[in-house]
């Protein structure tokens, strides 16, 4: 596929390869200082100014139902 976004990664989300695509659409999970980057970080750990993006998706999540 052409034109795909494309990365590489463990079971744990690690992420050891990503193309141009990729990198551009998970940027801010791939721009960390801890390596490898990994999803499961960035969805579930703390940034220093506010909630996880779990946290930011649960209200959204719980008023759905």
């Amino acid at each position: 596929m052409i034109g795909a976004a494309a990365f590489v990664r463990n079971a744990h989300l690690d992420i050891f390869a990503a193309n141009a695509l990729a990198r551009a659409l998970h940027a801010e999970a791939l721009d960390s200082d801890e390596q490898p980057p990994s999803l499961a970080r960035f969805v579930f750990r703390p940034p220093p100014d506010g909630p996880t993006t779990a946290g930011r998706a649960s209200p959204t999540t719980r008023s759905a139902g």
